[in-house]
């Protein structure tokens, strides 16, 4: 049996937090593999984000983003989605925002390296399961960042907390 001290070293300084249970304990044994992977995943980003680019085209279609919106974006990777969002809701004279949010700093480090620095675009290491969230966003978007929640229930439940009343959800998975 792991303890939460053991898996925090394990994992490093890549987590969010430390976990204080043994359910956060098992949740960063969870996200140990991803965590340690990073690296490869930003290798192989371009060619990623390429291929998956008739994905965004659906996702963003179904998105409706307007200028003005806030957005969080959910396991957002390298940000090629997050800063695609801040392209559509920073237009026609309207300035939006944009959360992005992975559990890896190594991912988010890549993102922000490539973000023009006055984009509007806030990146944060959290896990959506338990991190407290932006509040009273527009529209939550994800190319394939929640079908790696651990606890469906528990990620999407504080996902609602987030949305605003009668804002959109929508996923790439």
């Amino acid at each position: 049996e792991a303890s939460a001290s053991a898996v925090v070293a394990l994992i490093g300084s890549e987590t969010a937090s430390r976990p204080t249970s043994l359910l956060s304990a098992a949740r960063c044994i969870t996200l140990a593999p991803w965590v340690r992977r990073a690296s490869a995943w930003v290798a192989k980003a371009d060619t990623m984000d390429a291929l998956l680019e008739p994905v965004n085209a659906v996702l963003f279609a179904s998105a409706s983003l307007e200028p003005g919106e806030r957005v969080l974006d959910v396991g957002c990777g390298r940000g090629a989605t997050t800063r695609l969002a801040a392209e559509h809701v920073s237009r026609d004279g309207r300035t939006g925002s944009v959360f992005g949010i992975d559990v890896s700093t190594a991912l988010l480090d890549a993102a922000s390296a490539r973000t023009p620095a006055d984009a509007p675009i806030d990146w944060t290491v959290a896990d959506a399961e338990t991190a407290d969230l932006p509040g009273d966003v527009d529209a939550i978007i994800s190319r394939f960042g929640v079908m790696f929640f651990g606890d469906s229930v528990a990620a999407f439940a504080n996902l609602r907390l987030a949305v605003r009343p009668g804002g959109r959800l929508c996923v790439a998975v």
